[in-house]
């Protein structure tokens, strides 16, 4: 694809030389009006060069749309550019490899979520990663620039990256920094503190100290010191002999508010956001890393789908459905051989994700997803056992369940559908049935019970019925 350049003058040290196929500016939000695809901001404001540059990271027509500076950048700025040029034809080269990179995403995918704005970035620059910037001055001392940028309103860009790292979609590269958190707030912002280890007063000194020997006291040298030489202000024992009256202890710290002597003080961290003060071992470490696009988000990216709704429901530790298959065949024959045990069989299909998920986003559909797994999760027990035969199709195998208490259980599913309650979001439907053993034979006559692959194609199709 051709560029179509932008240019807005940050002062008056504008560098670039005027070209007919270059349109000027006059302000970020003119920058922005017109056709342009790619963007040179010219000059030495770094001030309105970081806010021109989020405003064209923010827009969802221009979010990776190749961008420059012509003069050296703060760090936050430049973490949002693709690096520096020198004449517009130079900014012409650079820019032509990434617009034509972009003609193979799916240009209406960033429009409805930040993953996919995140993604296309990625995907566009494939010699480039997402880095953490240091910023003292922001609440969380590091930050990622660029996913705050694409972010929507209310989203946590360091969690949220995590989030899109467990769908597999982009994956960590190198260990940038690593700092310690406050337990309570999360703040990074710590005062570490020496404080007495008896009353954690902070009125400590160095002292040199001395113990006498009759007594067994230990004073500061300063407190024993008289006109006719050491005494010891507790038993009033003359200290002449280091040695044989004194001798100098190990301790060689005291605390004004107790009075307390020790060799090390101790240390804690105290919060300037909360004031919480917590031991070192307390503090939470946080990692910041550079994250790069992975094979899975480079197909998301192009075809601007992504199947993290139903890859969430792998943290249910589902067994791959072939292993599930062959213990189920297990069961049915230890139940046949022991008629007095007994297990339920149980399916779920969710029928309408894919409309829900046009109507909630992919961020809200990930949201709900999540949730709905917290809720299956708090249903099963340690020995149940779980799988998937395709997308949106679960399978439990429940030990020890009779029919009557797999009832309960079908009961707490139907409770699912409540999670749904958006406005012009469909209801969640979903398709169930289950089968029960050996009650469920017995009430049917059979004598003899079938094997696993039968049973499955027929629980299977008693869901397609009730779908």
């Amino acid at each position: 694809m051709e560029p179509r350049f932008a240019r807005l003058k940050l002062d008056a040290h504008a560098v670039l030389p005027a070209r007919e196929w270059l349109r000027e500016a006059n302000s970020p939000s003119d920058l922005l009006d017109g056709d342009a695809n790619a963007f040179i901001l010219d000059g030495n404001d770094p001030e309105l060069a970081l806010r021109t540059a989020e405003a064209i990271r923010r827009n969802p027509h221009t979010f990776a749309a190749p961008v420059f500076f012509t003069c050296k950048q703060p760090p936050r700025a430049s973490a949002l550019a693709d690096g520096p040029v020198l004449d517009p034809e130079e900014a012409i080269s650079a820019a032509r490899p990434i617009l034509d990179v972009l003609e193979e995403i799916d240009h209406e995918a960033p429009l409805s979520g930040a993953d996919f704005r995140l993604l296309g970035w990625l995907y566009s620059r494939r010699d480039r990663e997402l880095e953490p910037v240091p910023d003292a001055l922001t609440p969380a001392i590091y930050g990622y620039p660029l996913a705050e940028c694409f972010a929507d309103d209310g989203m946590d860009a360091y969690h949220w990256i995590q989030e899109m790292q467990d769908q597999g979609q982009i994956a960590s590269g190198r260990l940038v920094a690593r700092i310690r958190v406050c337990p309570k707030c999360n703040s990074p912002h710590l005062n570490f503190i020496d404080v007495c280890p008896e009353c954690h007063s902070i009125e400590i000194a160095t002292k040199e100290l001395v113990h006498c020997f009759t007594c067994g006291r230990i004073s500061a040298m300063e407190d024993l010191l008289k006109n006719e030489g050491m005494r010891c202000m507790h038993c009033r024992t003359r200290l002449r002999h280091l040695g044989s009256d004194y001798d100098h202890p190990l301790e060689s710290m005291l605390c004004s508010t107790c009075r307390s002597n020790f060799v090390e003080p101790q240390v804690l961290a105290s919060c300037y956001g909360c004031g919480t003060a917590s031991l070192p071992g307390e503090l939470v470490p946080r990692s910041f890393h550079s994250w790069r696009i992975t094979d899975k988000g480079r197909i998301s990216a192009r075809v601007g789908k992504m199947e993290v709704a139903y890859a969430l429901l792998d943290r249910l530790g589902n067994v791959t459905f072939p292993y599930f298959e062959q213990f189920l065949g297990w069961n049915l024959h230890f139940v046949r051989r022991y008629p007095e045990q007994t297990f339920t069989l149980l399916v779920l299909r969710f029928v309408n994700l894919e409309s829900i998920a046009d109507a909630l986003g992919n961020h809200r559909m990930v949201q709900l997803m999540d949730a709905i797994v917290s809720r299956l999760k708090e249903l099963l027990r340690l020995t149940d056992v779980t799988s998937r035969s395709t997308l949106d199709t679960l399978w439990f195998l429940l030990p020890r369940t009779s029919g009557a208490q797999a009832g309960n259980v079908l009961k707490r599913l139907e409770s699912l559908r409540d999670l749904v309650s958006v406005e012009d979001a469909p209801r969640l439907e979903m398709g169930v049935a289950s089968c029960s053993f050996p009650d469920d034979f017995r009430q049917e006559g059979r004598e003899k019970i079938i094997g696993a692959k039968d049973l499955l194609f027929e629980l299977s199709a008693r869901l397609g019925d009730k779908g």
